[in-house]
Order: structure tokens, then sequence, then C-alpha cells
């Protein structure tokens, strides 16, 4: 009633037809559930950005790459080729970027070796796990800090082998439900039954995100609850279902 130049106009008028600041306020609250009510059936297009992660790691760029040319943090990068966060302007104007730019080679990516390589990536022995045609695709994946069950976004025929790969995690951080203080003050990555435990030092963004450091190597998360203060940079224990954990190998 303040600031909008329309609300204002509209409460004027009323005043002067003689209604009463509470008579006023409820029909302005129509009035927006009127407007509202509009645009709900109306059907929203939203822009394929599926293409996004594969261009990229086809090129063997990584996330913290594409976000320092943007200037962002590597998470809303990793949110946009997700489609968990709408941006049509960066995320055409990083398709762009991505169609323009030189394919990068991974540092000594002809010797496979399970070590942090950059950034989000790191070289992986990985083993392709039976299932059934209606099952996504599984590999046991072992690393310098432990070995899991998780989702394969590769070539099938690629499942089995060394490889440099992404990490995505799709299941947020709950304090408290998933997420609580590790036993001890160091990384690891471990199967227990149906669930992923990663350990690591526990890092906040800027822009409402975390990533958790398991030694050189970050995993990227979203908050679907506030972490308590004071908890930025400790060690935590994060526990996620094998299904909502996947590697997306680079092209070596």
């Amino acid at each position: 009633m303040s600031s909008d130049a329309r609300s204002r106009e509209y409460v004027a008028r009323q005043t002067a037809a003689g209604r009463t600041k509470k008579e006023i306020i409820r029909l302005l609250k129509r009035a927006i559930a009127r407007e509202i009510f509009r645009y709900l059936p109306t059907p929203v297009t939203v822009p394929d950005v599926s293409d996004l992660r594969p261009a990229r790691q086809a090129k063997n760029i990584t996330l913290t790459s594409v976000a320092e040319h943007f200037g962002v943090w590597p998470a809303v990068i990793s949110c946009i080729e997700r489609g968990t966060r709408r941006d049509d302007d960066l995320a055409n104007s990083y398709r762009d970027w991505l169609t323009a730019a030189w394919p990068r080679r991974p540092n000594n990516s002809s010797i496979p070796r399970p070590e942090v390589m950059d950034d989000e990536a790191m070289f992986v022995r990985t083993e392709s796990l039976p299932r059934t045609p209606q099952q996504h695709m599984t590999v046991r994946v072992h690393t310098p800090i432990g070995t899991a069950v998780v989702l394969w976004r590769g070539d099938p025929r690629e499942a089995d082998g060394r490889h440099l790969i992404e990490w995505a995690v799709d299941e947020d951080i709950h304090w408290g439900q998933n997420t609580r203080p590790a036993a001890a003050a160091e990384p690891e990555l471990r199967q227990e039954g149906d669930r992923v435990i990663m350990s690591g030092r526990l890092h906040l963004t800027d822009d409402g995100a975390a990533y958790l450091q398991m030694g050189h190597w970050p995993v990227l998360f979203d908050l679907a609850s506030p972490i308590p203060s004071g908890l930025d940079g400790s060690w935590v224990q994060i526990s996620v279902g094998s299904e909502s954990v996947a590697l997306h190998p680079y092209q070596t």
C-alpha cells in the first residue's frame, strides 16, 4: 500500500469512496488473489539445460573454471546444470561460452592414478555392478579415501576402469537428520547399507550453499536447513542415499 503505485492509486480511490482501511486491505487481498490465479493455469516453458554438464565435461572444464569466468560460486553453476536454479541469462551465456571454449586436457591424464587432479575431479577406479533393465546403472567406486556404490552417468561400456570423474549429489543437507559432527577429523567415503557416508570439512558459501572438503576434493551440496552457527569449517559426516550420488566422467 505504501510502495506500489497501482496500490496507492487504488487506496486513494477507495478512501475517497468512504471505505475504511480494513475494508480496503480486504479488497486488495481479493484483487491480488485474482491476479495471481490468472497465472496459475498458464503453462510455463522451462528452457532445457541438460546439455550443459555433458558439454562442459566433454571439454574437460571444471565447475571452478566456469565459476571463475562468470564471477559466481561453483554451486551456482552446479544448480543451473541440474535445473534446480533458473537463470536463463546466465545459462545462455554459459552455453555460448562452452561452445566457443577450447577443449582442455587434464593434467597427466595419460597416467591414471587415484589422486586428486583438479578442483572437483579425481581419478578413481570403477567396477560395474549387476542390474535389471529397470534399474539405473551403478558402479562400485574405489577412491583414495574409501569405497561406495553410486550411480554411473557415463557410457555403460566404460563403467569398468579408471576415470577422471566429477561427483553430483542430489540430496540436500538437513542438519541433525543426514548431517552431524564427524567422529574423527579425517576425510572418509564408505557404504552403509543403501547409504553413502561422506566425511570432511563443511564450508558454507555466500549464496546459501555448501561444499564438503574431503581432503583436496570438494563435493557441492544445497542446504535444506540452516547450519548452526560456528560450524563453518568443522568436520562433519553426511549420509545420503546411494541413488542420489552420481559419477560423471570427463573425456580423457
